[in-house]
Order: structure tokens, then C-alpha cells, then sequence
């Protein structure tokens, strides 16, 4: 069985077209979109998710050693219980010492120390359910299967500050293969945090314990769901009922699509074909209605760049962060028209076809093309003396007069003619559309004859050069018989084949 040339191909590299130059021109700059066929996570994003399985791995693998690790940190960790047995003994000691001070200037020096130890204790006594509900946050993010990390709905992994946040929670919940975290308390009363070992291998980092222990790596925005959102909001009204470009079962809306059209495929080799009954989508209508709303969200990511920079990077999959602006806190005037593009090319690719199929099925209702009717007389004559050119001739010349339509349709794509009209027509108009959309067209008129051997030379495949040449001067000579007999309108297809066999 041949190959199938699927006609709506077409109309979607058309509409595809519409939506480019479209979204060129909102954006105002040249900078082409290149469309992701790969993964949208970028390198870091998925370097940080096989860092976050590796981790997940040694905690199943290594049971015991977790249970170990996990003794040492957290609200169990021997490191704290220390610190927090030093500071109650310390405590102790200051009640001591304020009941024996002899003096206002010494008791008020006791008192003060005092204060200062249980400023320190409420401090310590806070990280430790601040710590708790840290731990509980992570562990339940790196283990979000719905929303991974890295995803939209997921953890961040891509902010700033988040390796050195992973790598003190890694600790924190059992996973820094030896790592400790020991407390440092500081003379204002608070504490310090300090990580050495294991996974920091010769590292050792010290960080105010609320800094540690408040860092948020935020979520990465479900910016599809907003976008879908945008799609399906009311965008117009038609009898009372309010519409949006997509219904909410997500298909475009009647209000947005073309009318419907019947395409035909060229048939393969076995006169099979493929029929589709296609709408294509209006594209400016579609833009009209969601320019304003996905430039308002656009803009409104752009306000801070660090959420801006987690979507570029890790739903449009780029490995570097957007530039900043000459002031530097804000997003470059450059990058802010790559963000938009992009956005608005996600939407294009997540929520908006180019066109309505409704069917699009394999029909076998005409007959075998033009090669394959060619080969099947020339097999006809095989191991005769006389030419089958003739009678390929012949009968590509009667089908095209006796049904033009039909004869078009087995070999050219609907859209690309037209058949003529009026009282007493009978031709057709064959559409060329460049790659810059010009369209130009050549009307052949069947009462012609030189338009007959005209549109076989240029419009019909023919086979081989040497096959072409022989059945272009059998078509000649049909038409020499047209010439001097009379107009072909006046002639059947009968009449004209049978003076031209004389």
C-alpha cells in the first residue's frame, strides 16, 4: 500500500504562519521562537532531581543509617540536646548568682545575663518548631509525585539560595551521610547553625539558625493552568450566552473556527486517499481575545524577577537566568521580549490547534492515480510491438473533459483549484501559492487545446522524462485532431478520441 499525503497539512502550516507573524509583531522585535522538542525541565532542574532520587535511594538503602542520622538531627539531635542542656545549667547558675549578688550594680549585672539566657532559651525552644515544620515542608516536596520538583505546582529548584537550603534540609531530615549540624549560641541571645561533615565534606558552614530555618524555595507558578484559564475566560457573547476561545472541555469554540471544508489528499499508488472535514481556527480573532489578558499576566511576572526567572527556566527550559536591566534588579528590556514570546508561543502550543478535524479517514472512492493507471496499461502492453503511449493518452485526455472536477480531485490537493463558472464553462483555475503567501493563478479553459497539452505538461506527474515525452506528443496530436476539426466544447470525448484514433 503507498504512502498518504495528509491534506491538512497545509492548512496548518498556513494558520501556523498567521500565529508566527502575529505574535512577531505584538512583540515588536525579530528574535524568532524556537519551539522545545526536548523536555521542558533544563539541565539544572534535572540535575537537581537525580541529586533529590540519589537521596531518596540512600534513605531506602541505608534504613539503619537513617534511623542513626535522623537521631542526630532534628528535635533528637545530640547536638541541640547539648546546647540546650549547657543553657538551662547556665540558667541555673544566673539564678544562683542573682540571689547571691551583693549590690544593685552586681544584681543588675545577673539580672541582665539572665534575660540575655532566656532570650536565648525562647530562641532556641523556637527553632526547634520551626525546624520541625522545615523538615515536614521538604520532605514533602521531594516526595510530591503529582508536582515534582522542578515542575509547576512543585518546589523550586532553581532560586536563589536553594543548594545551600537542600544541603542543610538534607541534614536536617537523615540524608547528609554523616553531616551534623551543631548550634552556636551568639551573645545577643540568638543561635547559629553550623553544618560540617558528610556530604559538606571538608566544608564547614555556619548561618544564623531564622535564616536557615525560615528559607523558602518557593513553588514554580502553574502558569498552563493560568493560561488555559485565559483561553476559556468569556470573550464574547452570542444569544445571551457568554463564550471564550475554548469551551471548558478545552476545544476551540464554533465562534472562532472558519467554515467547514472537505479536503482530499492526493491518492497513494492503490487510489487511496485520505478525506478530512477540517475548520481552520481564526487566528487573529483567537489573538484579539487574549493578547491584552496573557501580556497583563506577562507583565506581572515580569515585576519580580525572581519569579520570572524560575519560569524561564524551569517551565520554558532555559539553563541560564534572564538578564538583568542596567539598574540591576529587574529583568532586561531584551529578555522581557523573550519571556513574552515564549509565553505566548506556550500558549500557541498547549491550548490552540491549528484547525478542527472532525474526520480524517482513508478513502478509496476514486480511482488509481496517474503513475499507477499508466503503469497498469503500459503492463497491458508488455511484449507487443505497438506503444501503450496512446492509450494512456487517450484516457487521461477523456477523463479530464468528461469530469474535470473528479479528474482534479484524484490529483491535486481541493484548495488548490478553482472550477470555473458561468453559462457554458467547462475549465478550471490552478492556485500556486508561494512561500511568502503571493498567490498567482493559471485558468485553463478545456475548449483550448493547447491549454490541454499545457496542463498536462506543468500540473500532471507522468512518470519517467522518457514516459512523459512520448505520452505529451500522443496529447499533441489529440489536440492537432481538435484543431482541425472543431473547439472541443463542440466535440464529446467520444467524437474526439474516435477522429483521433482514425
Amino acid at each position: 500500500m503507498g504512502a498518504y499525503e495528509n491534506p491538512v497539512t497545509v492548512i496548518d502550516r498556513e494558520s501556523g504562519k498567521i500565529w508566527a507573524n502575529t505574535i512577531d509583531a505584538i512583540g515588536k522585535q525579530t528574535v524568532s521562537f524556537i519551539e522545545k522538542q526536548e523536555a521542558e525541565l533544563s539541565r539544572q532542574q534535572k540535575e537537581q532531581q537525580i541529586a533529590l532520587e540519589k537521596n531518596a535511594e540512600y534513605i531506602i538503602n541505608n534504613q539503619a543509617e537513617f534511623s542513626k542520622q535522623m537521631s542526630k538531627n532534628g528535635v533528637n539531635n545530640p547536638y541541640l540536646f547539648d546546647a540546650g542542656k549547657a543553657l538551662i545549667d547556665d540558667m541555673a547558675r544566673a539564678t544562683m548568682n542573682i540571689k547571691s549578688a551583693k549590690g544593685k550594680e552586681a544584681q543588675q549585672e545577673a539580672l541582665n545575663y539572665y534575660s540575655t539566657l532566656q532570650k536565648s532559651y525562647t530562641n532556641l525552644v523556637l527553632g526547634i518548631k520551626t525546624g520541625a515544620d522545615a523538615d515536614q515542608v521538604f520532605l514533602e516536596d521531594i516526595s510530591n509525585s503529582e508536582n515534582r520538583p522542578g515542575t509547576q505546582g512543585g518546589m523550586s529548584v532553581t532560586g536563589k539560595g536553594y543548594e545551600a537550603y537542600k544541603m542543610r534540609q538534607m541534614v536536617r531530615t537523615g540524608q547528609g551521610q554523616g553531616a551534623v549540624e551543631q548550634y552556636i549560641p551568639q551573645a545577643d541571645g540568638t543561635w547559629n547553625v553550623r553544618y560540617s561533615g558528610g556530604i559538606y565534606g571538608d566544608e564547614v558552614v555556619e548561618i544564623p539558625q531564622q535564616q536557615a530555618l525560615n528559607y523558602d524555595p518557593g513553588l514554580v507558578p502553574k502558569l498552563d493552568d493560568e493560561l488555559g484559564e485565559i483561553f476559556k475566560a468569556p470573550s464574547g457573547t452570542k444569544d445571551g450566552q457568554n463564550f471564550g476561545v475554548l469551551t471548558k472541555s478545552g476545544a476551540v469554540s464554533e465562534q472562532y473556527l472558519g467554515k467547514k471544508e472537505i479536503v482530499n489528499g492526493k491518492p497513494n499508488a492503490d487510489g487511496e486517499y485520505v478525506q478530512s472535514v477540517v475548520q481552520a481556527v481564526n487566528m487573529p480573532a483567537v489573538i484579539t481575545a487574549i493578547e491584552g489578558p496573557i501580556r497583563a499576566k506577562v507583565q506581572m511576572y515580569l515585576k519580580d524577577r525572581d519569579t520570572a526567572n524560575v519560569i524561564w527556566r524551569e517551565i520554558l527550559g532555559h539553563d541560564e537566568d534572564l538578564d538583568f536591566n542596567e539598574n540591576g534588579v529587574g529583568v532586561s528590556v531584551e529578555d522581557q521580549k523573550l519571556f513574552e514570546q515564549e509565553v505566548f508561543n506556550r500558549a500557541k502550543s498547549k491550548f490552540l490547534p491549528n484547525m478542527k478535524i472532525e474526520n480524517n479517514e482513508i478513502t478509496s472512492g476514486y480511482e488509481k492515480t496517474t503513475s499507477s493507471r499508466i503503469q497498469t496499461i503500459k503492463d497491458k502492453y508488455k511484449g507487443k510491438k505497438e506503444s501503450a503511449d496512446k492509450e494512456i493518452a487517450s484516457e487521461l485526455v477523456a477523463d479530464l473533459i468528461e469530469d474535470p472536477e473528479a479528474f482534479l480531485t484524484r490529483h491535486m490537493q481541493k484548495e488548490d483549484f478553482d472550477m470555473t463558472q458561468g453559462p457554458g464553462a467547462k475549465g478550471f483555475s490552478v492556485i500556486e501559492v508561494d512561500n511568502k503567501g503571493n498567490e498567482s493563478r493559471y485558468t485553463y479553459d478545456l475548449t483550448n487545446p493547447s491549454d490541454i497539452e499545457r496542463f498536462f505538461r506543468l500540473e500532471v506527474d507522468l512518470g519517467t522524462k522518457a514516459d512523459e515525452t512520448k505520452i505529451l506528443n500522443e496529447i499533441n496530436k489529440i489536440a492537432g485532431v481538435s484543431k482541425a476539426n472543431t473547439q472541443i466544447s463542440e466535440l464529446s470525448a467520444k467524437d474526439l478520441l474516435t477522429k483521433y484514433s482514425n
